[in-house]
C-alpha cells in the first residue's frame, strides 16, 4: 500500500538526503499500524496513542496463540516497547538518542534527526511490521519471495543508488 513513499524514501536516502527520507519514511511506519487496525475491524481514530494499544495488541495475540513461541513474542515485545517508548513518546519526556522520536521530527522540534542510523531504524520498522503482518494472516512464508523481473530491476536501481552513495559519501 505504501509502495510508492517507501520506493522515494529509499532513493532520497541513497542520493544523501537523509533528512527528506527519514521525514517520508516514518508516516509510512503509522500508516501501516493503522491498516492493520482497520483490517482487524479496530478504529485507532486519527491521534497516535491508540497506535501503541495496537501494537499491544500483537503481543496479546502471540501470548493467546496456543502456539505461542518465547522468541516471536520477544520480538514483537521489543517492537511494543521501541515505539511507545522512543518513536512515541511524548516529546517532553523523550529520552532516546539521534532525536528519533515521531512528534519532535514532525513537529519541527528537532533538528539533527537526518541521520543514517534513523532511517536504517524506520527500515527495521518496517521489516517488523511486515512479520507482524505474516503473523496476522497466516500462512505466509517469513522467508523473502523468489526474485521476479520487476523486483530484480528494483534491486538492481538500489544497487546503483548504494554505489553512488558510497562514492558520495567517502
Amino acid at each position: 500500500d505504501f509502495a510508492r513513499q517507501i520506493d522515494e524514501s529509499i532513493r532520497t536516502y541513497f542520493c544523501g538526503y537523509t533528512f527528506n527520507a527519514v521525514t517520508g519514511l516514518l508516516p509510512v511506519v503509522e500508516g501501516i499500524i493503522r491498516k492493520m487496525a482497520a483490517g482487524q475491524n479496530r478504529d485507532i481514530g486519527q491521534g497516535t496513542k491508540k497506535l501503541n494499544e495496537e501494537l499491544q495488541t500483537l503481543v496479546d495475540r502471540e501470548l493467546q496463540s496456543p502456539a505461542c513461541y518465547g522468541e516471536r513474542l520477544v520480538v514483537l515485545e521489543a517492537f511494543r516497547d521501541f515505539v511507545r517508548d522512543r518513536l512515541l513518546q511524548n516529546t517532553d519526556r523523550y529520552v532516546g538518542l539521534n532525536e528519533f522520536n515521531r512528534h519532535g521530527i514532525l513537529h519541527g522540534i528537532f533538528e539533527d534527526f537526518g541521520q543514517a542510523i534513523n532511517f536504517l531504524r524506520l527500515i527495521t520498522l518496517l521489516d517488523l511490521l511486515c512479520f507482524s503482518i505474516g503473523l496476522i494472516k497466516g500462512g505466509v512464508s517469513m522467508f523473502a519471495p523468489e526474485p521476479t523481473p520487476e523486483s530484480s530491476k528494483l534491486a538492481g536501481i538500489y544497487a546503483i543508488l548504494c554505489s553512488f552513495h558510497n562514492n558520495i559519501s567517502a
